[in-house]
């Protein structure tokens, strides 16, 4: 029987920020962080100190003999402690080191929760959720220079970006030990706020959840949560040292969650992230290869001596692409699609494209004219359809052009930040030939709109969450990733985003004057902006206002796509501005 560790490590490896994890005080107590418990048994002490009692090793027994009750450690915080502000004063100290503690390395984050930083880092976890008070995970996120988002309360659940758009989350149900609104005793753990309850209700839908150093025992809002999860796309796991029993073993049933026993969390989740370690080697091209093949493009393009070696070199990483997904069996008549060989097909195109995309973007920063019948060649050669006989998927015969689409955006994107206008021109006219066999301009076969029919196939992409744009929407983030490594999506303030959405923009703009002959209806094919409300609008104001200040300077005369000049690009404006008026997206 396969080890179930390995079996994790592929699931997060093919299904990369598809999971979640839940911990609890077991992946603290290394760190010298008390349990619960061991909080417990202190305050008991510190009531028979006041009593002038003697409890010796057996506090719990002097308890349950002087009170005639088992040791509760909300009941004891809730008497000791009556206000929040209290609890937080008094808690305080078992969080953060002293001098000694600092010096014996205590009370910092454990190889557990470096392991984790990285799988975070590496994106294969996008959320925690911790009972803990803690900061350990943060402090970990930090040294690697990652400042996650933490939501700690109902305030803050509330104001969040959408899950989908978050890569470091941190959700600390019961609070952080220096907000006075952290949650104790028994009565606020009962219930959680509305805003936390459907956070936690999204989390445990939309992901595989881990499960590590939580007993399950004190907390039946969580329990709650769990129970009423109606979802189950992903397989859930639950570490223990030993074995289950309680509310865990209750959970772990009813949910179907695959247990496994480990020896302790920072051997395992270093264990794991080795495991991953090794996957992305064997995955992967070797970083070196990358680093190497952007250094002779970056002095193959200055000089015309060099064309041979630049056509070898693009002709050699084309080649290492397409032989990547023929080996990974892409072809168009097996498997049958469904959620699982989409997500898989889509992310074997991405990964294959590794060592292409960033030399796309340093064409469409450094190329010059003469160089554009050799980006042409590669754009052919990506969207090449394999030969194949008897019955072929639709939706596999769309994805066969896809890299061509990845290599569009990645060279389209570079063009336009480095204000090279007429090369995105050239590439939206260039003519490659359509599925009906026609010639027609690139942007009206490789833009996402046009690649794939029905967008509904595409949903699988992020767990089957409706999207308008899913094409576009995926990427969108894997192109930020390219661009923009270490930015967070900001919705009022987004560089990356901004440029994303012109581009699209500009693509609609050039399709409608490209097209506008042939296909008298008024289409054009949207992308994000056709959703975002306030932007799309203002992306072609933006556009007509530089139209009327430059002239034949102005951005879409230098795309060259507009033969009558100003007044036919004045006139597209209008027709597209009359189509995002109908699209109604939001």
């Amino acid at each position: 029987m396969i080890d179930p560790l390995i079996s994790l490590a592929f699931s997060l490896q093919s299904n990369k920020g598809a999971y979640a994890l839940l911990i609890g005080s077991g992946v603290s107590r290394p760190a010298g962080i008390p349990t619960g418990w061991e909080i417990t048994l202190e305050m008991v002490r510190k009531v028979a100190i006041s009593s002038s009692a003697e409890t010796g090793d057996a506090a719990d027994q002097w308890y349950r003999e002087t009170y005639q009750k088992e040791p509760d450690y909300s009941d004891l915080l809730d008497q000791l402690c009556k206000s929040n502000t209290e609890r937080q004063q008094y808690l305080k100290p078992f969080f953060e080191p002293n001098d000694d503690e600092r010096e014996e390395g205590l009370k910092k984050p454990t190889a557990a929760h470096n392991a984790i930083a990285e799988l975070m880092a590496e994106g294969y976890i996008r959320v925690v959720i911790t009972t803990n008070f803690d900061r350990l995970i943060e402090q970990a996120l930090e040294a690697r220079g990652i400042v996650p988002i933490v939501i700690a309360n109902a305030d803050q659940a509330r104001g969040m970006l959408p899950l989908v758009h978050q890569k470091h989350c941190i959700i600390k149900i019961h609070g952080d030990y220096l907000d006075t609104r952290i949650m104790n005793t028994e009565s606020e753990l009962s219930h959680y706020p509305p805003e936390m309850d459907q956070l936690l209700d999204r989390v445990f839908d939309e992901f595989g959840i881990i499960f590590c150093g939580w007993s399950g025992a004190w907390d039946p809002a969580l329990r709650s949560a769990i129970s009423r999860a109606p979802s189950r796309r992903f397989s859930s796991y639950w570490l223990s040292r030993g074995e289950l029993n309680g509310d865990a073993a209750k959970i772990v049933s009813d949910r179907g969650i695959v247990p496994i026993q480990i020896a302790d969390a920072d051997t395992f989740f270093s264990g794991l992230s080795e495991k991953l370690a090794s996957l992305r080697e064997f995955d992967r091209p070797h970083p070196l290869s990358i680093q190497s093949a952007l250094a002779s493009l970056k002095r193959y393009l200055p000089e015309d001596r060099y064309r041979i070696k630049l056509h070898d070199l693009l002709t050699s990483a084309v080649t290492d692409a397409r032989s990547r997904w023929e080996s990974a069996g892409l072809t168009l008549n097996d498997p049958e699609p469904n959620d699982q060989t989409i997500v898989t097909r889509v992310k074997t195109y991405d990964c294959s494209m590794e060592i292409l995309l960033p030399m796309a973007i340093e064409i469409g920063k450094w190329s010059r004219p003469d160089q554009f019948q050799l980006i042409c060649e590669v754009l052919e050669t990506l969207s090449q359809r394999p030969a194949t006989q008897g019955r072929t998927y639709n939706l596999w015969s769309e994805l066969s052009r896809y890299p061509a689409t990845l290599f569009l955006y990645a060279i389209g994107l570079s063009a336009l930040k480095a204000n090279n206008i007429e090369l995105i021109g050239r590439l939206f006219s260039m003519p490659l030939r359509s599925g009906l066999g026609e010639n027609e301009p690139v942007v009206a076969t490789l833009m996402p709109m046009c690649l794939v029919e029905r967008k509904e196939s595409l949903w699988p992409l992020f767990e089957g969450s409706r999207r308008h744009t899913p094409l576009s929407d995926w990427l969108e983030t894997l192109m930020r990733d390219l661009f923009s490594p270490n930015s967070t999506p900001d919705q009022y303030n987004d560089p990356f985003t901004q440029l994303f959405d012109e581009f699209e923009m500009i693509g609609g703009v050039s399709y409608r004057a490209l097209m506008r002959e042939k296909r008298e209806w008024l289409w054009v094919p949207y992308g994000c902006w056709g959703w975002r409300r306030s932007v799309k609008e203002g992306v072609l104001e933006n556009l007509s206002a530089d139209l009327a200040k430059q002239g034949n300077h102005s951005k879409l005369l230098r795309l060259g796509v507009f033969s009558n000049g100003a007044s036919e690009a004045s006139d597209v404006i209008k027709e597209v501005l009359e189509f995002c008026q109908k699209l109604h997206l939001w």
